[in-house]
């Protein structure tokens, strides 16, 4: 994601006394050790900014019609959400000239074909504002987890930002930093209400349909495993009752007990063989095929299909032993003596 959002709390703010107090709130939930750090934004980390086009750089083309997502952050934006900087550094309110800065993502790095983006100038509305690229940021799922990320610049927060977001101490009890933030949120806001969202759930939403697709895939594939198992238990019983007699004569023979669990089983493994040649390239077809409509996908590890493959043979073979062992160790006297 390009974050961490464990641990995440954001506020939508409907008032502006939290902006209006900001470094009090903070210092006074950071010593409280409710939190680690707090910042604040003109969005949330899970959804997209505005867009904004105008802008130019050395080396733009003046045919190339640009457009980037915009969001305007405080200092301690970065070390909040524990985004991962490439180059260059976050802002600093320390630094009064980086209100003149701006940190840019790895996309749009790539999208304005920048070499050293770090201490480049990018010009909006021909000339009417100036701002130097400070750093660089590994690219934030914030918008749709199914498209690439946009080229995105990150503009200092120069005026009331729509949301808090708080990073939770791990090593408190999280219901116990909630009623310390409400507390303070209370004493310096206190017409606004306490309404927090966890960033984790949020972001899990954008998956609801993945998540229910797997649930049933999972059910509707433990169902025919189940039919599977119950078609060989019963296939494997109707082989060993047919070749009964058989297995008496070849046992009176001196075949031993391997021998004839070999002989019997042989027949099931070649057909799972069989079956997972034809199964493994079909499903690694479809399921890549399913990936491609995804921006961010994982890839397809050759293990998951031969751990698939040796369950299936390991589940037939259980199946099957269970009839055959009772077979082959059945004395063939009771098999032959009609014989």
């Amino acid at each position: 994601m390009g974050y961490d959002n464990d641990g995440l709390i954001y506020l939508d703010m409907k008032t502006n006394e939290i902006h209006d107090h900001f470094e009090s709130v903070r210092n006074k939930l950071i010593s409280s050790g409710a939190i680690l750090e707090m910042s604040e934004s003109q969005s949330p980390v899970t959804r997209s900014g505005p867009n904004i086009v105008g802008w130019t750089w050395k080396g733009k083309d003046p045919a190339f019609m640009e457009q980037f997502s915009a969001d305007w952050i405080s200092p301690e934006y970065g070390e909040t959400i524990g985004w991962e900087l490439t180059s260059g550094r976050n802002f600093s309110r320390e630094n009064i000239s980086d209100q003149k800065g701006v940190i840019i993502n790895e996309s749009a790095v790539k999208y304005m074909q920048l070499k050293d983006p770090v201490g480049e100038v990018i010009i909006s509305d021909e000339g009417a504002a100036t701002f130097t690229i400070l750093g660089v940021v590994k690219d934030l799922v914030v918008g749709s987890p199914y498209l690439p990320s946009t080229p995105t610049i990150y503009f200092p927060l120069t005026w009331i930002g729509s949301d808090v977001t708080l990073r939770l101490n791990p090593k408190r009890n999280t219901q116990e930093s909630l009623k310390t933030i409400q507390t303070v949120f209370s004493e310096f806001a206190p017409a606004s209400p306490f309404e927090y969202k966890f960033l984790n759930e949020q972001y899990a939403i954008k998956f609801n349909n993945e998540v229910r697709i797997g649930d049933l895939s999972t059910a509707f594939s433990l169902l025919s495993v189940i039919i599977s198992c119950l078609g060989l238990f019963g296939m494997a019983s109707f082989i060993v009752e047919q070749r009964t007699k058989e297995l008496g004569i070849r046992k009176v023979l001196g075949a031993s007990a391997a021998n004839l669990w070999q002989m019997l089983s042989k027949e099931f493994v070649v057909l799972v063989l069989i079956a997972c040649f034809i199964a493994i390239p079909v499903s690694f077809y479809l399921m890549d095929y399913w990936l491609q409509g995804y921006a961010y996908r994982t890839e397809l590890p050759v293990w998951m299909f031969t751990a698939v493959g040796l369950g299936a043979l390991l589940i037939t073979l259980s199946i099957v032993s269970t009839q055959t062992i009772k077979a082959v160790l059945a004395s063939p006297v009771k098999s032959l003596r009609s014989e």
